[in-house]
């Protein structure tokens, strides 16, 4: 029997080594570069065919697909809600992707009632749910944070409580209701002072380390674990090692690592920083520190074999609440000052929806946004690892959500072959996969 390579098998060479990846699957064989011509002559395939890397030359690869894709369970549940409490930020971050929709201190600010009907809009349609603070800088909107977990949890059978802030405005009595009420906080802090402060800077263009670094020493003083969200960019590219000491200095319970240039397409500048990001997670690793967008997110389902089809909670799992009400599912698309008509594309609806969200056809679209969905992912074999990207960057690029989103294709790609020769190489022999993988949750 002739025998071709399944065409959802990426084959990598190294040397005399070749490695067989099916995209689809996660799973992963390895030859030496005789036995790869051998196998290429149809010379004993064995085991190759049997688990599906080689395949007949009447091959059917569109019943393949359907077949595996049949079987793959995709959660549609709505489970997270954004609550945008202010457009306002005590900060001035040079790259913030949100900056044009900022305004002074007092800018807008999520009201009373607006919360009230938020919270309720929330406890109709999800019984299980993590409400996530956001803004701007939400600890300029107190009050409002505290109404919220109160009503919340009057209103809601099972919620938990998570927020982004830039750590600068946590005191001694936010420390206290953040612990009491276990939330889970997630802070932004770019390395040591001489590199967080080229562009983490106040209003009035001063640095932020100091103030960032006073907020961290109060969750500690209070035993509050939290991650730290950390970008890397142009602006700091070449001083990864110092970024990585930092903060295996401070010793989150875990990292993310934002890659800037993800938001500006493929370049050879965006792919220097990818390869800085995966060489940094490395290093974090073996410190103890996990990185979510690439250890939970690649690493973990690549060693498992679980195909990750979805990156976003905006694929269905989440909606947003707006200071002002109005409702939507993609936090990053919030209209701002250079996109004000495109509210009722992207928030088409208030806090005074009666009905069920599941069944508003924009969450039943964006519920079907998976790289399994998307005609263009099929030939590549990321689409079981690439969760689809942002869709926000495909619209801003390319107009629609059904669109590709080309730098983080380029950086699923990158980081799979790297996965690849890493396994192979035994550097994740030291992993324990009834206890760190298990562990393991997305923390930023």
């Amino acid at each position: 029997m002739n025998c071709i390579i399944n065409p959802f098998v990426k084959v990598f060479q190294r040397g005399d080594a070749v490695a067989l990846f099916n995209g689809l699957t996660l799973q992963t064989a390895y030859i030496s570069q005789t036995e790869f011509e051998k196998i290429k002559s149809n010379e004993n395939p064995g085991e190759l065919i049997t688990n599906q890397f080689l395949v007949p030359e009447n091959f059917d690869s569109n019943s393949y697909f359907e077949h595996f894709k049949s079987n793959q369970k995709i959660n549609s549940e709505i489970k997270i809600a954004y609550f945008l409490l202010t457009d306002a930020c005590n900060f001035r971050c040079k790259y913030c992707f949100i900056k044009t929709r900022m305004k002074e201190e007092n800018g807008m600010k999520m009201g009373l009632e607006t919360a009230r009907r938020a919270v309720n809009l929330v406890a109709r349609n999800i019984q299980s749910v993590k409400i996530i603070f956001y803004g701007g800088e939400p600890l300029l909107n107190k009050e409002i944070l505290k109404f919220v977990v109160s009503y919340a949890r009057e209103k809601i059978k099972n919620v938990q409580f998570s927020m982004v802030t830039n750590g600068a405005l946590i005191d001694d009595t936010m420390s206290q209701f953040i612990k009491e009420n276990k939330i889970s906080i997630g802070i932004s802090l770019d390395g040591p002072s001489q590199i967080n402060d080229k562009m983490r800077v106040t209003v009035d263009q001063k640095g932020t380390y100091s103030q960032i670094q006073r907020g961290i020493s109060k969750l500690k003083e209070s035993t509050i674990p939290f991650g730290l969200s950390v970008t890397l960019g142009p602006h700091n590219l070449n001083q990864s090692d110092k970024i990585v000491d930092e903060i295996i200095a401070i010793n989150p319970s875990g990292v993310g690592q934002n890659l800037l240039t993800l938001n500006n397409g493929v370049s050879a500048e965006a792919q220097a920083i990818v390869s800085t990001a995966l060489s940094n997670e490395e290093k974090l690793r073996a410190n103890g520190i996990i990185d979510d967008r690439i250890f939970s997110r690649k690493i973990k389902p690549f060693l498992e074999e679980k195909p990750r089809f979805k990156d976003c909670g905006a694929y269905g799992n989440q909606l947003v609440v707006t200071p002002n009400g109005q409702l939507g599912i993609c936090h990053g698309l919030w209209p701002d000052n250079e996109n004000k008509d495109q509210v009722s594309n992207y928030f088409p609806i208030t806090v005074e929806y009666e009905g069920l969200l599941r069944d508003h056809p924009y969450w039943k679209e964006w519920a079907g946004r998976t790289t399994l969905n998307m005609p263009k992912c099929r030939t590549c074999f990321g689409i079981s690892l690439c969760g689809g990207g942002c869709a926000k960057n495909s619209i801003v690029t390319k107009g629609s959500i059904w669109e590709t989103d080309d730098a983080i294709c380029d950086f699923t790609r990158q980081t799979i072959e790297k996965m690849v020769w890493d396994y192979y190489d035994g550097k994740y022999d030291d992993l324990n996969s009834t206890e760190l993988l298990e562990e393991v949750k997305e923390t930023i």
